[in-house]
């Protein structure tokens, strides 16, 4: 498959630069803003990403769509996309690039096969490929996972994988289980120590004993806040992986109300791009404990 022009849906964080990223590497990048929120139409206009309108218009100008939303959303757009392209000789494939569980993945792909689509399985592991910033893995499963090698050229590192569709979700899940999980304790632990008056007692136990592992919660927890709306779905998909996999399904079904819950915070109104990247972890360990408690 030959990929000249990608539509991007949609361009937030993650999105926009995907597709910055990709235009660096000469390609062209078109989406559809329809609906889309004024944060994501100033960050395609960042990027210089051009919004074609309508769905129509975009998948008779691409030649594969890179879904990039938050998990819940991920099989609507499916559908969405399923019903635009019903009437079309040769729609695109669609490569669903959220974080939903393998399950999901493959109701996805059933529901774009019905309308004459190919499907690529992906999940994106890492942060956004800012300028200056390596690609994140974007592994990639199904009959056509290995054609969007192609965009390695173009500045992403695509990582295929075997095992067909449902094994690159597999894979960002079982690492965002990790992450973002052990986000979610940290959260929790603070809340306990804040709670009994032993933050600072807790913090200076971890630089003695866990430095190292205080290192990484300091560089990945406080940008979480204003994520948690995102990390809500992701939770809700990995519980659903779990249960998949033969597994009680509980701690991240609980895991999801707490992102619910940090969604509703003072830290969690900001953007990535308006956080204060100055507030320390202890700091925003106790204003998430003081908004969380009440």
């Amino acid at each position: 498959m030959k990929i000249e022009t990608v539509a991007v849906i949609a361009p937030g964080e993650m999105g926009h630069a995907v597709g910055q990223r990709l235009i660096e590497g000469g390609l062209s990048v078109v989406t559809c803003l329809e609906g889309r929120s004024e944060r994501s139409r100033s960050l395609a206009e960042k990027a210089g990403i051009p919004d074609l309108g309508r769905d129509r218009a975009m998948l008779e100008a691409a030649d594969i769509v890179l879904s990039i939303l938050p998990p819940s959303s991920a099989v609507d757009f499916a559908r969405r996309m399923a019903e635009t392209a019903r009437d079309m000789d040769a729609p695109p494939p669609l490569a669903d690039l959220n974080a939903i569980s393998p399950g999901t993945a493959r109701e996805a792909e059933r529901i774009v096969a019905e309308a004459g689509m190919g499907f690529v399985d992906g999940g994106i592991v890492g942060g956004p490929p800012f300028p200056g910033r390596r690609s994140p893995r974007i592994y990639v499963s199904g009959d056509l996972g290995e054609d969007l090698g192609a965009l390695t050229e173009a500045g992403l590192n695509i990582k295929p994988l075997t095992g067909g569709v449902g094994a690159a979700s597999a894979i960002k899940l079982s690492y965002a289980c990790l992450t973002k999980g052990l986000s979610a304790l940290t959260v929790q632990a603070m809340a306990i120590s804040n709670a009994n008056g032993t933050g600072e007692a807790f913090f200076e136990e971890l630089r003695f004993s866990q430095a190292e592992l205080l290192a990484w919660l300091e560089n990945m927890v406080p940008a979480m806040p204003p994520k948690a709306y995102r990390w809500i779905g992701e939770m809700e998909e990995i519980s659903k992986a779990i249960g998949e996999a033969g597994l009680p399904p509980t701690m991240f079904e609980g895991t999801a109300r707490l992102y619910e819950r940090i969604e509703a915070t003072r830290l969690a109104q900001e953007t990535p791009e308006t956080r204060d990247k100055d507030r320390s972890l202890q700091l925003i360990g106790q204003l998430l404990s003081e908004d969380l408690a009440s």
